[in-house]
């Protein structure tokens, strides 16, 4: 759990086994700290989950930031249809994605029944 309470994955590897360069706040760069910042102060989740892809399209670990992949689950998603949560991301990042954020794989969900799914 990071200080804000959200839960905050560390290992050096995503869910599905590939490993990441840049994965924990400690080694984040500028990017992924604001994407981090933006949805704990638009969504407020009690999961967030920040994975830099980038270095998958730069043939290698480099220090770019233009590909993440982004698990979330928020109460604010409740009741919410998945394209308009998707929307809810893009519009709390909408500096980002206008800029050198390049690709965004979401993965936005509701507390309890929607978490349990995948």
């Amino acid at each position: 759990m990071g200080d804000d309470g959200v839960e905050i994955v560390e290992d050096g590897f995503a869910p599905d086994g590939d490993q990441v360069c840049r994965h924990d706040d400690a080694s984040a760069g500028p990017m992924q700290r604001a994407i981090r910042m933006k949805l704990n102060d638009a969504l407020s989740p009690t999961h967030l989950e920040i994975v830099n892809e980038s270095f998958k399209h730069m043939g290698g670990c480099v220090d770019k930031e233009t590909h993440f992949r982004i698990s979330l689950v928020s109460e604010k998603f409740s009741g919410v249809k998945p394209l308009d949560r998707h929307k809810l991301v893009n519009a709390a990042l909408k500096e980002e994605l206008a800029g050198t954020l390049h690709a965004l794989s979401i993965d936005a969900k509701a507390p309890r029944k929607d978490w349990s799914k995948k």
